[in-house]
């Protein structure tokens, strides 16, 4: 029978012996171990953003990033060096070893996007 018909792969729980499989081979707990935890993160707000570009103006979004994946992004805010964003995203945190990266970006309409600011946690 095929795989994909008798629906989603049933994954071992994160207990037990198995918790071991996330830091020898954090790739494959992925693929087969439940999430180790839930992370409910909110990005509330910035301040103080310094401008990236020439006119002096900053157009902030933030992006979070889970083990260097882009997992979520927030609206974009004009013209604000104190932009509210109220940004909720539920993540799945599959090893204690897991980072997690919220990058406030510069949006720029004819160029690359700036990097204004980041902060990193595990």
């Amino acid at each position: 029978q095929d795989a994909a018909a008798s629906g989603p792969m049933r994954r071992d729980p994160f207990r037990g012996d198995l918790r071991r499989r996330a830091l020898r081979d954090p790739q494959r707990a992925r693929e087969t171990l439940e999430p180790y935890a839930k992370l409910h993160l909110d990005v509330v707000a910035a301040r103080c953003l310094l401008a990236c570009d020439a006119d002096g103006r900053v157009d902030p979004f933030a992006e979070v990033w889970v083990d260097d994946e882009l997992v979520g992004v927030s609206d974009r805010r004009m013209f604000s060096v104190a932009p509210t964003w109220d940004y909720t995203i539920l993540l799945d945190v599959w090893s204690p070893l897991t980072i997690v990266r919220i990058r406030i970006m510069d949006h720029d309409q004819f160029s690359q996007n700036d990097v204004v600011g980041f902060v990193e946690f595990c």
